[in-house]
């Protein structure tokens, strides 16, 4: 297969490497990743002014999902996020979203300082679309967590796509079609087989993938890691041989179960390989747990869902799972409805964060988006009075929150 980078990286065998990462090439224990983890010495390239091996893996990724150029990034989606939010904003677009964006479209909002207006439908946001009479910056999220496809008709806006859990789109032909978009970004790492971190952002027009050059170079550690960026080129390689054959298997297997594993209802979802099952009104943090127990390591639970990643590498197991949910005795829990709110709010005023108890917290402004993890998709959004229904919905999930410090929660001071 094709892979310049981490062919490179094999070739890489000084007698003595006087560079970091500090530990100078040298295996210890177990750890073998340590040989392949290098600096920019002569002839590996660049990330941030790519002309070499980097620049030939990302042109072979850009061909592999259908694109012109490609932009490799080894901070996941979060950094591709910002920068196409930095992007937005320096083009002075206004912004619009598709509501129940991931954490980080919101975040990269507040650190930019950016108005947004977000809609609870794809029919509302085509509206606002269809009659705007501002050039606008549109974010969606297709994929969705759970494998589910967002479309809207750009017209002559900037369409930016949360594609995060949809990089294994361009290597099957039983999967949906790779996203088109102005701006299209994809984790690499949470569904093909490439290193965590891993992730790309895919573009067509010239004059944009030089800002995205230069805004990534602005944004971006200038410490990328070569271990991670040689995994995409070989994810990619692997998938390019691979892909077509894999994909298949999964989605005869998934097809086998018509509609059913085990004791769960398989629910529908665009992406074969993205596996959703419900089993009403069980505690599926509970099962998350036995299953862990029993040495099963599952994507996430969500009140009474679990959701799993097929890939070519873990399908063979699932026999053993759909067994293993068989001998499972499920626990059942009342959740608490999770009112996704759109809140639009922008605060002016003192930013400096309190952190209050949980249960103090009824009444206070939140100061940060708090949100189940995994999805990562606020359940309370920065600017909203928490109540008392807020509170249970916290306590209930405890564990699984991404926006508390230590327990506590941010609020407004």
């Amino acid at each position: 297969m094709n892979t310049p980078l981490y062919s490179k990286l094999l070739s890489y065998n000084p007698k003595a490497r006087f560079h970091m990462p500090g530990h100078s090439g040298v295996d210890f224990g177990a750890f073998k990743a340590n040989l392949l983890d290098i600096t920019e010495v002569s002839d590996m390239d660049n990330l941030l002014c790519a002309d070499g091996v980097i620049k030939e893996a990302e042109d072979l990724i850009a061909k592999a999902y259908g694109y012109r150029h490609a932009l490799m990034v080894t901070a996941g989606s979060t950094i591709c996020m910002q920068i196409a939010a930095f992007l937005a904003n320096k083009e002075h677009l206004k912004v619009v979203a598709l509501g129940r964006m991931h954490n980080s479209f919101y975040n990269a909002m507040r650190v930019f300082d950016i108005h947004y207006e977000e809609y609870d439908s794809i029919q509302k946001l085509q509206y606002v679309i269809d009659n705007s009479q501002d050039r606008l910056a549109i974010f969606i999220t297709s994929p969705t967590y759970f494998g589910n496809l967002n479309e809207v008709d750009k017209k002559d806006n900037l369409l930016i796509i949360d594609a995060a859990h949809g990089a294994h789109f361009a290597f099957s032909s039983v999967l949906p079609k790779y996203p088109k978009g102005d701006i299209v970004f994809s984790s690499m790492h949470k569904t093909t087989p490439a290193l965590t971190g891993a992730a790309i952002m895919n573009v067509n027009d010239d004059k944009l993938y030089e800002e995205l050059v230069l805004y990534r170079s602005i944004l971006h550690s200038t410490s990328p890691s070569y271990l991670i960026m040689s995994s995409m080129d070989l994810a990619r390689g692997y998938l390019e041989e691979n892909g077509e054959k894999a994909y298949k298997k999964i989605a005869n297997k998934i097809q086998s179960y018509n509609g059913k594993f085990s004791s769960f209802d398989i629910e529908h979802s665009d992406d074969i390989s993205r596996l959703v099952l419900r089993k009403k009104g069980i505690d599926a943090y509970k099962a998350l747990d036995d299953l862990h127990k029993l040495g099963f390591e599952i994507e996430m639970a969500y009140e009474d869902k679990l959701v799993l990643i097929l890939t070519p590498f873990n399908i063979d197991k699932l026999d053993e799972l759909k067994d293993a949910l068989d001998n499972l005795t499920f626990e059942y829990k009342e959740f608490e409805h999770i009112n996704n709110e759109i809140i639009n709010t922008k605060i002016d005023g003192n930013f400096t964060p309190d952190f209050v108890e949980i249960d103090d917290a009824e009444g206070y402004i939140c100061n940060a988006e708090i949100s189940i993890y995994p999805p990562s998709q606020p359940i309370i959004s920065y600017g909203k009075k928490i109540t008392r229904k807020d509170i249970n919905i916290l306590k209930a999930h405890l564990g699984h929150i991404l926006g508390l410090v230590n327990n506590k929660v941010p609020v407004l001071k």
